[in-house]
């Protein structure tokens, strides 16, 4: 593994179980992008001083960057970082960073929005529509 680039910054940390985001404070980190022996990145190592080491695997293919593991949310530095090197991150930003119709594709489908329409509907009356 190589290092092909190191950044330091300031952020605020939270633990997230998948229930809650319970906030730590503001701490230094140190995010650092390795590439395989054909140069492709494959893992951040990022370093929270006083407090703990993350590693998140990158899975891309070609110059895209498809997916991660080792955390909930691909962190924004992180992305910077891809992009900076040519990185294309679409497919792993987070939902609400994305274009509408990414984030939501059953948005635009009508069958989708009759469906919401309806709970909608039946949570107003309190009445089941299917009856």
């Amino acid at each position: 593994m190589n290092s092909i680039k190191k950044i330091t910054f300031q952020s605020p940390i939270n633990i997230d179980n998948g229930f809650t985001s319970t906030y730590q404070g503001d701490f230094t980190s140190t995010k650092e992008l390795f590439a395989d022996d054909e140069q492709t990145p494959s893992l951040i190592e990022w370093e929270v001083e006083d407090f703990a080491t993350e590693h998140i695997g990158l899975q891309v293919e070609g110059k895209a960057v498809t997916g991660y593991d080792g955390v909930f949310d691909l962190p924004e530095q992180a992305i910077q970082m891809l992009e900076e090197l040519g990185y294309d991150c679409t497919e792993v930003k987070r939902p609400d960073t994305r274009p509408t119709k990414q984030r939501w594709p059953f948005l635009m489908s009508k069958k989708r929005l009759f469906v919401a329409d309806m709970l909608n509907q039946e949570q107003a009356t309190g009445s089941r529509l299917d009856r």
